[in-house]
């Protein structure tokens, strides 16, 4: 098991970290198939056999934590990378 763990402070406010967060985990999706439960209040869960991911939010701070499983543990620090470039990317776009 790996776990990953990404906070990123933005000034979007709730519904902006909202729009961002939901891109950010549709792009996940379509590249590693996951799927997502939906959004809970200011959390939205993301996962698949052996990826089980969740995003908090609030209006100063996105935060990311990902469990992966055997299969995927030798990717964690690319996908870390990968992750945090998105977000980044992601919340200076707005």
């Amino acid at each position: 098991m790996a776990s990953i763990s990404i906070t990123r402070n933005h000034q979007l406010g709730l519904e902006g970290a909202r729009r961002v967060s939901q891109k950010v985990v549709d792009k996940l999706a379509e590249k590693f198939g996951l799927s997502s439960g939906g959004w809970q209040g200011n959390s939205l869960a993301f996962y698949r056999p052996g990826v089980d991911g969740k995003v908090q939010i609030s209006d100063s701070r996105v935060e990311v934590t990902i469990e992966l499983g055997f299969m995927f543990a030798g990717f964690a620090g690319a996908i870390e990378q990968q992750l945090a470039a998105s977000i980044d990317k992601a919340i200076a776009a707005g």
